[in-house]
């Protein structure tokens, strides 16, 4: 981690705030001001980034991506949820997270949000556990989805997943209620059962997760030397596209499944008019207002057009 701060700072001009100065710095000064977007030598972007992707302007190369199944389960909470919160959550905690990451000015629709997501929630473990789910939405699952449906648009292959395995060494580490937790596909498609060098997994790796880990190795070596992730031993699988949204479920067995969480994931246009504020600041955003629960999708969320005056949300069965 000390060396990868150190490379971002030696490599980057243009870090927050704006006067920071390396020279005159040291690693502890700049802990939590470090720049983790994403740079690309010698390339200049024309536009935002979806501004370019709803242009199909993007390499028209093959692309294969994915989540985990709690991609806010545990490391990530860890950084931006408040002390203790593994223990179990309160409604204002929930919200001052989420208040973090959706867009200035949409603190109204984030209340929303969080209200969908907690309306059955009555412990704080319940909580807890809705609020996983919320910044997990919000960041990985929306976002992968839609840029999934972007590269498909341009006719390029696409492949998504789904990452449900639960190492045995994840298990022993983390309380009971976290699944597959953000980044724990890295390891295993990167043939993390076999390491025995100077990085190695410490623990008992089971012959299971041995047998998994070369599953993931197979399909991603395929998809850097052809493309595609299929080869032979393999449960095939298809591209995406927005007609079918196949994908491939990674766990103990691979299938393929349709509609990656689907009823969790309906997007509703936001415009809403803060009455709060004397300029009345008028937002639009993309959101994720559904929610589901352990044995599946419960309610779904309509589009709506919401306004401070007047709001009503329509729930209806959620169909698979």
């Amino acid at each position: 981690m000390e060396a990868f701060k150190h490379s971002q700072l030696a490599n980057s001009s243009f870090l927050y705030p704006f006067d920071l100065c390396w020279k005159s710095s040291t690693v502890t000064s700049v802990q939590m001001k470090i720049f983790l977007g994403a740079v690309v030598d010698g390339e200049f972007l024309t536009d935002l980034g979806e501004a370019l992707l709803q242009k199909h302007e993007v390499l028209k190369v093959p692309v294969l991506m994915g989540i985990t199944n709690h991609e806010f389960g545990w490391i990530l909470p860890q950084s931006f949820a408040a002390p203790g919160w593994e223990n179990g959550m309160n409604r204002e905690a929930v919200l001052a997270v989420v208040n973090m990451f959706n867009p200035p000015g949409a603190s109204f629709a984030n209340n929303l949000i969080v209200d969908e997501y907690l309306q059955d929630a009555k412990t704080p473990e319940e909580i807890r556990d809705g609020f996983t789910e919320i910044m997990g939405d919000l960041l990985m699952t929306l976002p992968v989805v839609r840029v999934a449906g972007y590269h498909s648009d341009v006719g390029v292959p696409v492949y998504m997943y789904e990452f449900v395995y639960q190492a045995e060494i994840y298990k022993q580490n983390r309380p009971s209620f976290v699944k597959a937790d953000h980044a724990d596909d890295v390891g295993l498609m990167f043939s993390g059962c076999f390491w025995n060098g100077n990085i190695k997994i410490l623990g008992n790796i089971t012959k299971e997760d041995e047998r998994f880990c070369r599953t993931m190795m197979s399909y991603w070596a395929n998809f850097v030397r052809s493309g595609s992730p299929n080869g032979p031993g393999l449960v095939s699988w298809p591209p995406y596209n927005r007609q079918k949204q196949e994908y491939m479920e990674l766990g103990p067995t691979q299938t393929v499944k349709q509609k990656l969480r689907n009823c969790l994931i309906k997007i509703i246009k936001v415009t809403a008019n803060d009455a709060r504020h004397p300029q009345r600041h008028t937002y639009k955003s993309d959101l994720v207002t559904s929610r589901v629960s352990s044995s599946g999708c419960k309610h779904r969320v309509t589009p709506l057009s919401l306004s401070c005056q007047n709001i009503k949300l329509q729930r209806q069965t959620c169909t698979t």
